[in-house]
């Protein structure tokens, strides 16, 4: 029998925050480092938005759990413990 655990790490584009800023607001960003809120609306308009979108969005990456889990065996767990930590095993 295999036992498995949940090996989980920060999610790599949130860092653990759960959400990340718009695509759109980056491009804007990138475009204009201030702009009228005429230009913001012509900005989000000339790009697809109906409307101003919001700054902060869920991380795509996370889906906004800000981390990212990953199945592995128990004996690769133990191993990954044992390399970064020096740990040997439980018995």
């Amino acid at each position: 029998m295999i036992v498995m655990v949940i090996e989980r790490h920060l999610c790599p584009k949130c860092h653990g925050m759960k959400i990340t800023r718009h695509p759109l607001w980056d491009k804007f960003w990138a475009a204009s480092k201030v702009g009228t809120v005429a230009e913001l609306q012509t900005f989000m308009a000339d790009n697809g938005a109906a409307n101003v979108v919001a700054e902060a969005m869920p991380c795509r990456t996370c889906n906004g759990t800000g981390h990212d889990d990953r199945e592995i065996s128990l004996s690769e767990a133990l191993a990954k413990l044992e390399e970064v930590h020096g740990c040997k095993g439980l018995g």
